[in-house]
Formats: structure tokens, C-alpha cells, sequence
């Protein structure tokens, strides 16, 4: 018998074909051929346990009853009706105890009135302008000091406290469809201000963050100018306001007015700015404002984003390495990088390497690092530094103190300055929940680069496809507010020896769709000859490691590789140039830039040399 617990669930899966891991965490889906496990179970908040697929080409998403309809390739009705009647009657039961009873009707607006908890301050009606009649009504009212409201509505026989079924309307819509322009202000007072300032004003019920509940159509083909309350809550509020009105038909003109520059107080509006004067005063302070406002729109957006690019406040970070800068153009703002390798591929070597050129260069950059403490990764920056790999060899700092100290004391500066870039957590394991956190932390500080290496550290969450997805957003969410990037540094799937590709990233689908740019550092146990080309024209090189570039949607590298050399002795990489056949020559040299430095590539061979064959 079917039923919506977790062993229901996966026993339908396995039925279907699927092959399931870490409990549920983990399933190879039936539904798809399924290489490495997309799917995965998980408990929603109703209590009813659901299977998702997160493969693109798949998607599929459905309890127990769902998996059944699919493998069977039945309609669900059909599966329903097989059921027990008597376990379906039930559920409905359930489901109509549940139910809401129905809303007490009172006989008039006034008899509501009467039974506000506090004392009441305004009412203030929709007015439906076709029927002359009201579909709505607000109740001000203020208890304990704070500032509340009813919503009334119309029922057969009276009013209820409810707000009427379906969108809601907009306030003063007989004044809008007189009005060729109109103010949209929060909240029923402003828009009443607006009017003392003759001008037409309307905005939306229930106040801040419920623009979607609202219908908007009344302002179709108009000049609308969108005034926030001079707060984070009011400006978002307008935000939203704003995005519903770009897809109406046909489309509002729209006008921004930005609260800061008007000397209003904290959560100041525009019954603020008019207060205490004339009308005709008021109505001119109103136009000025108007006037002054800057257009907003699609187009507007596109313009910001130029004009931020031109004068440079919108340009990409660097790389140690300018291929790899001018190839992918990850590090621009408001974007997530995702950094793979398998262990001994010197990642974490090239993350530090990178921190160090971000410094010297002037960039703020910081990095969370989740394996080893501090004092463990400035021990790196500094063998680095003195370009010396036996400062991480403890036997070789026993045998020289003395040169030891003296590299420490020449150089605590740099340790110093490093050392409070570099962020460490050690002695447990993080949850996703911290890391958000702490990166939107950093962001607020102003860091312009923010790397966690490695973020497959994290502490598994029960519902994992999940958490990754939701972990993914928030932080590509903070890096678009915030203007930074974002460094993740990864590993493969587990059981991934020679292959690699986004398929064999760690983590679910999610880590990869929500990511601009992924590279992937591979590193050889016997160095290979590579044709590659750089500025310099095409040579042969051997190389011990590539880096290739699965994915660069701000740059033309995707799905080219670079030949990189890991140089051992001083525990860095160097690049040689992107990796090209016969095939693809031509078309690389001809999208090659004239003006790239070629101060990066030295001599190739001797490097390799010296590295010897492995890290």
C-alpha cells in the first residue's frame, strides 16, 4: 500500500530501476541514463517525501504515488484509483478538516469598526471605477504604539475581515485612469499627499514586499514615477514594483526617484518631504523631484551596466597567469568561480598564489579555508615567497633554524598582511548556513574577491541536492549585490580517477549551473608535449598540468584547455598558452590579442626540468 513516508518512496525508486546511496542522498535515476547520481530524496514541509532528479535534461519531481505513474507510464488518476479506497477517502477527510471555517460576516464597515483592538486612525476605500462601488477597504488603526491595518472586503450580506479572492486592486484607480502620469508611493497616506500636491499617486495594499498581490494593469501605457520610502524595505519594495510593471503590455515609462538625495528622515516618504506646506509650494517641490528623476527600465539597466564597464568601476580581476584572465574574464563582478582538482594537483598551492598576487596588486581578497589552520597555509605563502619547498619540509627546518628565522623576519610584513586574508576553521565542520554567512560578512567589508577552499568540506546536509542548490543562489545572490566574486574551490566525484568534465564535478548539478566560470586543474604523472600558443606565436612545450576551461560565459574559452607548468622547487604554477591542435590553429591565431604580456612565458623545458614529473 502506497503512502507518503521515505521507505515507500524509496521502494517505488527501486522498483522503477533506480540505484540508491547514502540512504537516499544519493540515487542513480531510472527515469535517464545516469551516470553519477542526480537525484536525490527529500522531506517537504507538508510531511510528504518527494524524489528530485536534478539533470538537466530530466527534472522529473514527485512522491511515491508520481515514481509509480512514471515507471508504469499510467496517468496519476489511474494510480490513485488503484489505491485503497478507503486510504483515499481518509486523506480527503483529513484534508477537509483542515479547511478554514467560513469568515463571520458583519452587516456594515462601521460594526468592524467598532471591535478594532486600538485606537483607529484612517479608513481608506477602493473604489472600482466601473461599478462605483468599493472592493476593498483599509483599516489604520494603531495598538501598543505600533501602526496596523485590516483588510475588508465585500461578501453577500456584508463585509468580512478578509482581503477579496484574486489580485488585489490598486488604491485611487478612479484618479489613474483620468491621469496620463502617476506617483506610485507605499502606503494609502502618500498617496493622499500625493493628491494635496495635485498629483495623481496610487500604490498597492498591505504594504511593503506584497507588490505581487496586487494588479497592476491600471498603469499600462502610462508615465510612472516610482517613489520609494527612504529605507532598505521601501526601496525593495519598489524594486519588485518595478520589475512587475517592465512586463505589462503595453509597457509603463518608468521614472526612479532615489529618497536619499531629498534631506528625508529614516523610512522619510513623500508625505515627509510635502509636510507643512502649500499646495501650490507643495506641488512644485513634487515637479522639481519629477523632473529630476532618471529613467528606469530594461534599457536603463543595460546603460548602468556600460557605463559602470567604461568608467572602469565594473572590470575584470586578473589572474597570476593573463591567459587565463583574458580567456575566461572570471573574476568580474557579481559572479562565482568554481576551482576543481583532484588532491595533488596543487590547487590549493595556486589559490594561495593567487592571494598573493591580489595583495600585492591591491585587491581585496580573502579566503575561507576549511582544512588546515592558519599558521599550516602561511607556511606555504612563505616557501612560496622564497620560492623554497623545503620551508614546508620540517626535517630540512630543524637542520637550518638559523635560515629559517631569518626568512621569517625578513618577511613578516607579507605573513602579517596575508594572515588576516586568510580565515580558518579547522576544528570543525562547517554547515552551509555558516559559510553564507560568513561570505556575506565579507562582502559587506568590501572584500572584492572571497574564496572557500575547499567548499566539498562542508558538512553534509540531509537533504543534499537541495542544500547545495539553495547554497548556490544565496551566493551567487551575494555576489550580485555585493559587486564581488566568488572562488569555490572543489574536488571530483568520488570514484573519478582519469576522466574529467562538469559531470564529474562534486556536488549536485546545482554547483554547476549556478557558476559563470569552471576550471578544472589536471595535473600528469609524466609530463606531455603539448603544442600550445601564446602572444608569442605557436611552439611545442612540455607540460605537467592543464588547466582546462569547462566553462566561461563572460569569456571565449570554454572548452579550451592551457598548458601549465608546476614548478616544485618554488610550489607555483606558471602558464605556456592554450593547448591547440592543427585543426583549431588558425582560428586561435586569429582571435589571439596583440597586447597580451608574453613576460609570463619562460623557458618551458628547463621548467619541466626542474619540477621533475609530479608536484
Amino acid at each position: 500500500m502506497l503512502d507518503h513516508t521515505k521507505e515507500s518512496l524509496l521502494a517505488e525508486l527501486t522498483a522503477a530501476g533506480a540505484k540508491i546511496k547514502s540512504d537516499g542522498r544519493e540515487i542513480l535515476c531510472p527515469f535517464h541514463k545516469d551516470k553519477h547520481a542526480s537525484g536525490g530524496v527529500y522531506e517537504g514541509e507538508d510531511g510528504v517525501w518527494r524524489y528530485k532528479c536534478h539533470a538537466a535534461s530530466c527534472g522529473f519531481c514527485g512522491d511515491a504515488f508520481d515514481v509509480l505513474a512514471r515507471a508504469d507510464n499510467k496517468p496519476l488518476k489511474d494510480v490513485l484509483k488503484e489505491q485503497d479506497p478507503k486510504s483515499i477517502a481518509g486523506l480527503r477527510q483529513r484534508r477537509e478538516a483542515s479547511e478554514k471555517p467560513a469568515p463571520k460576516v458583519y452587516e456594515s464597515i462601521e460594526a468592524i469598526e467598532a471591535i478594532v483592538p486600538g485606537q483607529l486612525e484612517a479608513r481608506y476605500t477602493y473604489t472600482n471605477p466601473q461599478t462605483k462601488k468599493p472592493d476593498l477597504v483599509v483599516l489604520r488603526y494603531r495598538e501598543g504604539g505600533k501602526k496596523k491595518f485590516w483588510q475588508v472586503s465585500p461578501r453577500p450580506g456584508g463585509w468580512v475581515l478578509q482581503r477579496p479572492e484574486g489580485l488585489l486592486p490598486l488604491y485611487n484607480r478612479r484618479e489613474l485612469a483620468e491621469s496620463g502620469s502617476v506617483i506610485v508611493v507605499e502606503g494609502e497616506k502618500c498617496v493622499h499627499a500625493a493628491r494635496s500636491a495635485k498629483y495623481a499617486g496610487t500604490t498597492s495594499p498591505m504594504g511593503a514586499g506584497k507588490a505581487a498581490y496586487a494588479d497592476w494593469k491600471p498603469l499600462c501605457g502610462k508615465t510612472v514615477y516610482l517613489w520609494p520610502d527612504n529605507d532598505e524595505g521601501g526601496v525593495k519594495h519598489m524594486e519588485e514594483v518595478a520589475g512587475i510593471l517592465d512586463h505589462l503590455e503595453p509597457a509603463p515609462r518608468l521614472y526612479w526617484i532615489d529618497p536619499a538625495g531629498l534631506n528625508l528622515p529614516a523610512k522619510g516618504d513623500i508625505a515627509d518631504f510635502t509636510a507643512g506646506m502649500a499646495p501650490d509650494k507643495a506641488h512644485e517641490a513634487v515637479a522639481s523631484v519629477l523632473d529630476s528623476s532618471m529613467p528606469r527600465g530594461a534599457a536603463r539597466e543595460l546603460m548602468a551596466l556600460m557605463e559602470a564597464t567604461i568608467e572602469g568601476q565594473r572590470a575584470t580581476v586578473p589572474w597570476p597567469w593573463p591567459v587565463v584572465s583574458w580567456q575566461t574574464k572570471a573574476l568580474l563582478p557579481g559572479t562565482v568561480t568554481l576551482f576543481c582538482g583532484a588532491p595533488g594537483a596543487s590547487k590549493s598551492f595556486a589559490i594561495l598564489q593567487c592571494l598573493r598576487f591580489w595583495h600585492e596588486q591591491g585587491i581585496k581578497a580573502v579566503a575561507f579555508e576549511l582544512e588546515e589552520d592558519r599558521a599550516y597555509h602561511l607556511n606555504r605563502v612563505l616557501a612560496q615567497e622564497c620560492e623554497n619547498s623545503d620551508l614546508i619540509d620540517t626535517d630540512w627546518i630543524r637542520a637550518h633554524p638559523s635560515d629559517v628565522r631569518d626568512k621569517l623576519d625578513r618577511h613578516r610584513e607579507l605573513l602579517d598582511g596575508m594572515g588576516r586574508l586568510i580565515y580558518a576553521a579547522p576544528d570543525e565542520q562547517v554547515e552551509y548556513k555558516k559559510l553564507t554567512e560568513w561570505t556575506k560578512a565579507r562582502a559587506c567589508e568590501g572584500a572584492r574577491i572571497i574564496v572557500i577552499d575547499p567548499v566539498t568540506a562542508v558538512m553534509p546536509a540531509r537533504d543534499v541536492w537541495v542544500a547545495d542548490s539553495q547554497f548556490m543562489f544565496e551566493t551567487k545572490t551575494i555576489a550580485r549585490h555585493h559587486g564581488c566574486s566568488i572562488l569555490l574551490v572543489t574536488h571530483p566525484r568520488k570514484g573519478t580517477k582519469s576522466s574529467c568534465g562538469m559531470d564529474d564535478l562534486a556536488g549536485g548539478a546545482a554547483f554547476q549551473r549556478f557558476s559563470q566560470t569552471v576550471l578544472w586543474l589536471e595535473s600528469f604523472k609524466k609530463s606531455k608535449s603539448f603544442t600550445v600558443r601564446a602572444s608569442c606565436g605557436t611552439s611545442t612545450v612540455k607540460c605537467n598540468r592543464a588547466l582546462h576551461l569547462f566553462k566561461c560565459r563572460n569569456g571565449r574559452g570554454t572548452n579550451a584547455a592551457i598548458g601549465m607548468i608546476w614548478r616544485g622547487e618554488a610550489l607555483k604554477l606558471s602558464e605556456q598558452g592554450v593547448i591547440v591542435s592543427e585543426k583549431r590553429e588558425k582560428k586561435e591565431e586569429s582571435s589571439w590579442p596583440d597586447d597580451l604580456p608574453t613576460d609570463h612565458i619562460a623557458d618551458a623545458d628547463k621548467m619541466v626540468r626542474d619540477a621533475g614529473e609530479g608536484e
